[in-house]
């Protein structure tokens, strides 16, 4: 089995890199609009299809992992809920207020001002962590010593 899915995967893979190598060979040769918004539209579909992927075999460990330790996957689903708790406090600390920008006269709605706030406030606080985790382990291994 696992040969048989190694070679649909390398099929599958040779297959996508032939089409994204024609898009990008008609890209450069006659560079019109369609052919940009149909590469647009190839790129969003490998986009969902890689997280699709990314997903299911996640998603598919933790369910193995589950079956056979069922202390272990709790360990494993625990970054998973602290990302979803993260997401929340982003959520709740962000604000939907309008913005006043020069030179810029379509309205934006209050949801995507507030979706914009929560993802830099993700990304705020992961930085922060990534930096912390990073100290504390440097730290860590220099008072081993």
């Amino acid at each position: 089995m696992p040969d048989k899915l190694a070679k649909i995967s390398n099929i599958l893979l040779w297959v996508m890199m032939s089409v994204s190598a024609v898009f990008i060979v008609m890209l450069f040769i006659d560079g019109s609009d369609s052919w940009i918004s149909n590469s647009l539209i190839y790129t969003y579909i490998l986009a969902i299809f890689a997280t699709l992927v990314a997903l299911g075999f996640g998603i598919h460990s933790i369910v193995m992992k589950f079956l056979i330790n069922p202390k272990n996957a709790i360990i494993n689903i625990a970054p998973v809920i602290g990302l979803i708790i993260i997401v929340i406090v982003a959520y709740n600390f962000s604000s939907g207020s309008a913005m006043k920008i020069p030179n810029y006269t379509e309205e934006i709605s209050a949801s995507t001002i507030k979706w914009t706030g929560t993802g830099l406030y993700v990304t705020y606080t992961l930085l922060i962590l990534a930096v912390v985790s990073i100290i504390f382990v440097e730290i860590s291994k220099f008072l081993k010593k």
